[in-house]
């Protein structure tokens, strides 16, 4: 009876029966392209949530700097204050500062000539609105109220 040799090649023992088959390579790839998918999934997220993230820190940054500025104003100073056109939110940034009357309507500042301020309750309640679409196309906003005196 004669037996098939089998050697070493490449530090495996090959036999007249080693080897993958079709099948098997196949089966392997397709569970390397199922684990690639996957994982280009979870990165493209991550990614997202890293720029809506660091989007609301710059907005809470941008936020807290005009409210200081708000702070250190007298009624008067607020009253006609302008707020600044701050950038890196993206595309497009809409900052609004109101003061939300006793009925809960709206003056935005600054208030112009011959506005009717009366409204106005002391204290009362400042908001700061920061709207902005970032580069990706989604819409973010930040809202922050604080109460000031006359």
């Amino acid at each position: 009876m004669v037996r098939p040799t089998r050697r070493k090649q490449f530090g495996m023992w090959r036999g007249s029966e080693s080897g993958m088959t079709l099948l098997e390579l196949m089966l392997a790839a397709g569970v390397t392209t199922v684990s690639m998918v996957v994982l280009m999934a979870s990165l493209m997220s991550v990614s997202t949530a890293h720029s809506v993230s660091a989007d609301r820190a710059l907005a809470t940054a941008h936020v807290t700097t005009i409210l200081e500025e708000l702070h250190d104003l007298t009624y008067e100073q607020l009253l006609e204050y302008e707020p600044p056109s701050l950038t890196g939110l993206g595309a497009s940034e809409t900052i609004t500062v109101a003061c939300i009357t006793g009925s809960g309507a709206t003056i935005t500042l600054p208030v112009g000539e011959g506005s009717d301020t009366s409204a106005i309750p002391n204290p009362f309640r400042v908001r700061v609105r920061i709207s902005w679409v970032d580069r990706g196309g989604r819409p973010g906003t930040y809202t922050v109220n604080s109460m000031f005196r006359q």
